[in-house]
């Protein structure tokens, strides 16, 4: 084998054997942001002067997601070699459900008494398309201007966040057992979270490519931050709610979890010298 060769199949394996992600932990600094992220929000739709853009606090929730959520995926995926869908999917409706819920039921009781007829109609269609996270493609197939529309109109229009978020929550964990390989490494895939035929086979977990996952990942952003350009000219409405068109805003999250920021490492002969200068002290 050539020394390219064999400097080209070392840098592989390096890639390949390192792990992608750290064990997943509280972050403090992230709860501060989705905090900064809210309060944006807030200040937008209060009219705060100065907040003119808070809507902008929306994207930072979604790149935030697309971090946390490819955090916790790929961890599962370096550690078993499989992700659970089954059990995925459960933990996401356990935590949103409830509260959707509890939030259409309130809405529609109270608009019942205060809206028109015709405004209890329209309002009853974006509670259907609310209730199976479809909101968003409600919202932009009826041309609904979000930055200009005033939130009496419809109170469940601030529900597209969540529709996006849940198709999201839906799609990604394909996604990313796609750009990992764990589709085409049948032995380790468990795609309903069945047990291995072989515990031994599971106790040594694959190991993933950082490089190609990136790559994948930096394709499907690069996709659909190209399609929300071409439908902001074109169709204002389906930039503003569709799924598709915010897709890139999670993976700059998922490529940020991918690429940590390490400290440089020292040259060997100055590490040396530095402990050799402690010593003498």
């Amino acid at each position: 084998m050539s020394n390219l060769e064999q400097n080209y199949s070392n840098c592989e394996t390096s890639d390949t054997a390192q792990k992608l992600v750290d064990r997943p932990r509280f972050r403090p600094d992230i709860e501060g942001l989705r905090a900064i992220a809210i309060l944006l929000v807030l200040a937008y739709h209060a009219k705060v002067p100065g907040f003119a853009g808070g809507y902008i606090g929306v994207d930072i929730f979604f790149v935030l997601s697309g971090y946390l959520i490819t955090w916790l995926l790929i961890y599962e995926a370096q550690e078993t070699g499989s992700i659970n869908l089954v059990r995925f999917y459960s933990r996401r409706a356990r935590r949103l459900l409830p509260a959707m819920l509890l939030v259409l039921i309130v809405t529609i009781a109270i608009s019942s008494l205060i809206y028109a007829p015709f405004e209890q109609l329209a309002l009853a269609k974006s509670a259907l398309g609310t209730s199976l996270y479809l909101g968003n493609a409600y919202f932009a197939l009826t041309a609904v201007d979000y930055l200009g529309a005033a939130p009496e109109t419809n109170p469940l229009l601030h529900t597209w966040s969540l529709s996006v978020e849940e198709q999201f929550y839906f799609v990604w964990p394909v996604l990313v057992m796609f750009a990992l390989g764990v589709l085409q490494r049948k032995k380790h895939t468990q795609l309903l979270g069945s047990q291995p035929a072989n515990h031994n086979e599971s106790a040594v977990p694959p190991t993933f490519s950082r490089t190609k996952t990136i790559v994948c990942i930096a394709g499907l952003t690069a996709a659909s931050f190209l399609l929300s350009l071409y439908l902001t000219e074109t169709r204002q409405a389906w930039a503003f709610f569709l799924s598709p068109a915010r897709a890139w805003e999670f993976s700059i999250g998922a490529i940020t979890i991918l690429t940590p920021i390490r400290p440089p490492q020292q040259p060997e002969n100055e590490r040396s010298s530095a402990s050799q200068a402690l010593r003498t002290r």
